[in-house]
């Protein structure tokens, strides 16, 4: 696979949101891939420090791309030349998936769905684990009510509570139940490599931002933004 510098973004109007990611070319030349994809109205999304973009709709308005995202991974040998443009996986190609990558990130991903998903999603908690690597998260689900700006601000809380990976019951935790882990994310010890959980709510978060964007408002007092220091 190829993994230069990525990012993806939440990008929203009072009607619309949007889930981008975009990758660096590298050192190979300038310029950038990337897919960007309409989130259905009444579905929810989530992203945590790695692509979920996978194979996506080539003719369709609400799916963008750049268009030389397919010629710039078959040259580079990413993707085989033969193979039909219909099958690209964006994630695959660009930011393979490991077991670092499943536990610490798609980890909280897989958290925030679970606690809203009109569908169980038991069956991704191999993903999450970093047990099971084949089984991807779809990449929006629909909720099983409507979510309010204060549950949005508690989800941002999470520690992985009620889940295997929650972090006040293992080892670090000691006689508090400690959901934190200050530093390193993984060690080795003895010959074995380790790895501390990854929640959404970390001790070195320096900010968080809620958008409410309120279509039904007028333009000038519509969005609120919601900062927690």
């Amino acid at each position: 696979g190829f993994e230069g510098s990525g990012e993806s973004f939440g990008i929203a109007d009072k009607n619309d949101v949007w889930y981008m990611e975009i990758f660096s070319k590298g050192n190979v030349e300038k310029g950038a891939v990337w897919v960007a994809r309409k989130i259905p109205n009444g579905a929810v999304s989530g992203h945590s420090n790695a692509a979920r973009i996978q194979t996506f709709p080539l003719n369709d308005s609400e799916t963008l791309y750049s268009t030389d995202i397919f010629d710039f991974a078959k040259s580079e040998g990413l993707y085989p030349k033969n193979a039909p443009n219909k099958n690209f996986n964006f994630a695959a190609t660009f930011d393979p998936l490991n077991f670092k990558v499943a536990r610490t990130n798609e980890a909280r991903t897989w958290w925030f769905f679970q606690n809203v998903s009109l569908i169980n999603m038991t069956a991704y908690q191999g993903l999450a684990m970093g047990h099971n690597l084949t089984t991807r998260m779809p990449l929006w689900i629909m909720p099983h009510h409507k979510i309010n700006i204060n549950e949005t601000l508690w989800l941002m809380r999470n520690h992985f509570e009620g889940t295997p990976l929650d972090p006040s019951f293992d080892v670090g935790a000691e006689a508090f139940n400690l959901p934190y882990r200050w530093a390193p994310l993984t060690w080795n010890a003895s010959n074995a490599g380790y790895i501390n959980q990854r929640s959404a709510s970390t001790q070195q978060s320096y900010m968080s931002m809620v958008a409410h964007l309120r279509s039904w408002l007028p333009n000038e007092v519509g969005g609120i933004l919601w900062f927690g220091v």
